[in-house]
């Protein structure tokens, strides 16, 4: 049977009123009530558990199913999954989704692996972390994350002065299976990130090339980090006549900028 609906109101109750005792009602002590469980039951719970923001609730009752032995679906997985993320435990939740194919039109994988590359942006051994889970998209075909997260991680890599890593990211953008367009966000990345490392030269090279994908429109923040590698090789003509072009295409100048 369902989980016994007056238990199922005055746990909820319960739970979201003082959370700090919700261990000392285990799922071994609702099995041993009586109560059977069924997987449509128990989603249902997660699904509540979920809409009121209780996270650390739906991973303990996810250990207490794997204790008890029973297996979730796709949809179990998917709720756990999203907690682990919303508790910012991206090293586990990244764990479990390499081994556990999340599929779900609750929450789509990739919107999944979206949260996840980006939370493990935010410190250096995370990124790396973030590459490899990148490749792991390419290897396994399964999901591929947003052109968003893709720039976010070149745009980490850059802002270390790490170009290397940066430029393998943008390869993977160029791949057959992805052709992201390099946009305005990537480009002033890799050029402020190639000055940061003193390489202007590899910068104004980088911009050159970087229209033949046919969707870059540089705007004043492109420009801006241009200026910043044409002034460090020393060629101050050039910014003057790349001062005149921007007028031309009716580019606001800021202040940053000038």
């Amino acid at each position: 049977m369902f989980f016994h609906s007056r238990w199922f109101c005055s746990f909820s109750s319960s739970t979201i009123s003082s959370s700090s005792d919700y261990k000392a009602s285990s799922l071994q002590t609702i099995l041993k009530s009586g109560f059977t469980s069924t997987l449509k039951s128990v989603n249902r719970f997660f699904l509540f558990l979920f809409r009121v923001q209780k996270f650390d609730l739906i991973i303990h009752f996810f250990s207490q199913l794997n204790s008890n032995r029973i297996d979730g679906n796709h949809r179990t997985h998917s709720f756990f999954a999203w907690a682990l993320l919303k508790s910012q435990k991206f090293g586990e939740a990244g764990l479990f989704m390499k081994t556990h194919v999340v599929k779900s039109s609750v929450f789509p994988v990739n919107r999944m692996l979206d949260t996840l590359i980006q939370g493990l942006c935010n410190t250096r051994e995370g990124l790396e972390k973030a590459l490899s889970l990148l490749w792991d998209c390419f290897g396994n075909r399964y999901a591929l994350p947003s052109s968003f997260t893709f720039c976010s991680i070149i745009r980490k890599f850059s802002s270390q002065g790490n170009m290397c890593k940066a430029i393998e990211v943008l390869e993977l953008m160029a791949d057959d299976q992805v052709k992201y367009p390099f946009d305005n966000f990537v480009c002033s990345s890799v050029i402020s990130g190639f000055c940061r490392i003193g390489k202007p030269e590899l910068a104004f090279g980088f911009f050159q090339n970087a229209p033949s994908s046919g969707a870059l429109r540089p705007n004043v923040e492109t420009y801006t980090a241009l200026v910043g590698a044409l002034c460090k090789l020393g060629r101050v003509n050039e910014v003057c006549n790349l001062f005149s072009k921007m007028e031309k295409e009716g580019l606001v100048f800021d202040v940053i900028f000038l």
